[in-house]
């Protein structure tokens, strides 16, 4: 008996994102990739979220390359890390003081944005995304 596995291989891609309104060259970006809305709301994104990257700002924009993402649903979260110490740095009204975004650009807010208004489908071999962060 011969038992094709073909129609259950996972299918991979790249989602590339590029992040503009970086306001200095200061620290690096943080981006934080999650595929479910628990681990994307999470207090504790950077260690939860499935793929994380923290890059040096070599450029503004920036670009970005996630390479062998599985097809799926998926929300991006990103800040500017100004001063290097793994926070979104807050004033005393809890107002970000750093750059911040996330995909699909939802309005600033006075709460971060949920994995529903910042989710998108991946499902092709290139998933393009541009961030607007907000400062």
């Amino acid at each position: 008996m011969l038992i094709s596995f073909s129609s259950m291989a996972e299918e991979f891609g790249k989602i590339t994102i590029t992040i503009e309104g970086i306001k200095n060259t200061k620290g690096t970006i943080k981006l934080a990739l999650a595929y479910n809305e628990k681990k994307f709301n999470s207090v504790n994104l950077i260690k939860k979220a499935f793929r994380v990257e923290s890059l040096k700002i070599s450029a503004r924009p920036l670009n970005f390359t996630f390479d062998k993402i599985p097809y799926g649903t998926y929300a991006l979260s990103v800040f500017h890390d100004e001063n290097d110490n793994n926070d979104l740095d807050r004033d005393l009204f809890d107002a970000p003081l750093e750059g911040y975004g996330y995909s699909n650009n939802p309005k600033k807010m006075e709460r971060a944005a949920t994995f529903k208004e910042s989710q998108f489908e991946f499902k092709s071999n290139l998933h393009k995304l541009t961030i607007k962060l907000n400062n």
